[in-house]
């Protein structure tokens, strides 16, 4: 049978109700081969509490959200905040169902990557038990430094808008888990459990996960719940699930935003992500053309780093690059100053007709294939900034 133990607590919640078993009642009856255990008439049969609770685990899910979890089910003195110190003003601490985990609500934000220490004391489970001894526990969270580098808002799909896309990119050195991050501007999603994205690499959620991945060719797309990008302009935020920011830009179809990514083709793309990406001035459209569509060439990289031919980049003050012999005819040396990971050769019309990520301090490029001609030649560094270099093949 079912049975409330405790009549002081409420009948509605099915968590203050047990079952009844060996434990706490006794055999009614037998039926079929099986006991029936109740206590019609009577109270249920409660054995003496004397165990303390335990703290399992404390642990940060935002900047400003603590979960303590207790070995038992515990009383409403969990919910006295003055139980909780060291981690600052505590506003709220709130019981789940089960009473055997409490959500602290901090008034003042836990600081990014630096630790706390939590210390819990004098908590009693629901037998009155009270803690047998204060409990310490580290608490930290680092808000993973998680960018959105690329928009298709307005592609030529007509009214479908199917290849619609927003990329984001890990900058930070660590893998950032992002489960359970969702987005509360601009479309509805959020991250499905064990969602990851590796340091420096790239994930894209799509509107329509099959059109992107014929399109563009690529694959380990998420596919969001609902809504589309607005044509006109609109607010993007990615937030926790303790509802601190991630990330937040307002993308506009006016400068200084780049205007050929509303409706002409291209993509907006952020080249360097430690740029602040809600200054329309840091992106510009995309320039790597993948295929027309609606008879508009359609430009984007989605999953993968910027691609521009642009000659001057200001972002590369701190590194060098040396091309020779320039023009070359059978070969291209190219020296470098600073780590690089990738090289691309573009010739004027923007295709690429070279590319290597096996680069070096010194990387020889073999040109007798090339056209007589004006070509650029990328190079984009670890941390993505980039130099671009025109030089001429004969």
């Amino acid at each position: 049978s079912l049975m409330l133990c405790d009549y002081s607590l409420d009948n509605n919640l099915g968590a203050n109700w047990v079952a009844s078993d060996a434990t706490n009642a006794s055999t009614f009856a037998i039926v079929n081969t099986k006991q029936v255990y109740a206590t019609p008439d009577s109270a249920c049969i409660v054995f003496t509490d004397l165990i303390p609770p335990t703290v399992l685990n404390a642990y940060a899910t935002g900047l400003s959200k603590v979960k303590v979890k207790f070995s038992e089910a515990v009383d409403n003195t969990a919910e006295n905040v003055v139980n909780y110190t060291g981690i600052g003003t505590i506003s709220t601490a709130v019981r789940s169902a089960s009473n055997d985990t409490v959500t602290l609500t901090l008034t003042t934000p836990l600081q990014s990557g630096v630790p706390a220490t939590l210390t819990i004391s004098d908590v009693k489970d629901i037998a009155g038990n009270p803690m047998a001894t204060s409990q310490n526990f580290e608490i930290t969270y680092t808000i993973p430094e998680i960018v959105i580098t690329e928009i298709m808002y307005d592609d030529p799909s007509a009214s479908s808008d199917s290849l619609e896309f927003i990329e984001l990119y890990n900058n930070g050195s660590a893998q950032a888990n992002i489960s359970n991050f969702s987005f509360s501007s601009g479309i509805v999603y959020t991250f499905p459990a064990n969602t990851t994205i590796a340091a420096n690499d790239y994930l894209v959620i799509a509107k329509n996960i099959s059109a992107v991945n014929t399109f563009f060719g690529i694959s380990g797309t998420l596919q969001w719940t609902s809504g589309s990008l607005s044509n006109s302009g609109e607010k993007i935020e990615i937030i926790n699930i303790g509802g601190d920011v991630i990330d937040s830009l307002t993308y506009k179809t006016s400068a200084p935003w780049p205007t050929a990514a509303a409706g002409n083709g291209p993509s907006l793309t952020l080249c360097n992500p430690s740029l602040d990406n809600s200054i329309g001035s840091n992106w510009q459209a995309s320039e790597e053309f993948v295929d027309s569509l609606n008879h508009i060439a359609v430009s984007a990289t989605p999953g993968t780093g910027c691609v521009t031919t642009n000659i001057e980049n200001h972002l590369a003050k701190n590194y060098s690059v040396n091309c020779y012999p320039n023009p070359a005819s059978k070969g291209l040396t190219v020296s470098l100053e600073g780590q690089a990971k990738e090289i691309f050769v573009y010739d004027l019309i923007g295709n690429i007709v070279y590319k290597t990520n096996n680069v070096t301090s010194i990387t020889t490029i073999n040109t007798e294939k090339l056209n007589e001609g004006i070509y650029f030649i990328k190079i984009i560094f670890n941390d993505n900034t980039t130099i671009t270099k025109k030089i001429s093949i004969i």
